[in-house]
């Protein structure tokens, strides 16, 4: 079974069309989440990269304990980047997060996200086993 995870601790996804993750539970939980972006609860965005990736990470911790998990859970993260001298700044916040933790990645430079006040967008794949 499938269940929607969008914590009121962050704010909603992008014009509410799509769900911050997806759990879906069997001998494992596995959860997807959506691009997470820099977004703040009260729906600003700070409009540099530090600020932004401080806040990625924010979100993504959010939406992780709200399914009952933590970023030691975290199998797979995809980061989108629009300069590639942004990646060793999301690396050093992202790293303080992962606290050792070191789930396979890829980092993607694209010519544009969906807004262009979004400088990096992370997706991730957490994995959990039941009981």
């Amino acid at each position: 079974m499938n269940k929607k995870i969008n914590p009121s601790t962050i704010a909603p996804p992008y014009k509410n069309i799509f769900s911050h993750a997806i759990e879906s539970s069997g001998d494992v939980r596995q959860l997807w989440l959506s691009g997470q972006l820099g977004t703040k609860l009260d729906g600003s965005i700070d409009p540099d990269i530090e600020g932004q990736s401080e806040h990625v990470m924010r979100n993504m911790k959010e939406v992780l304990a709200a399914s009952g998990m933590t970023f030691a859970d975290v199998v797979k993260i995809n980061a989108y980047f629009l300069d590639v001298a942004d990646i060793p700044k999301f690396a050093a916040i992202r790293s303080r997060y992962l606290e050792g933790a070191q789930p396979a990645m890829t980092s993607v430079v694209v010519s544009a996200l969906a807004a262009p006040q979004w400088l990096i967008e992370v997706d991730a794949i957490a994995v959990k086993q039941n009981g």
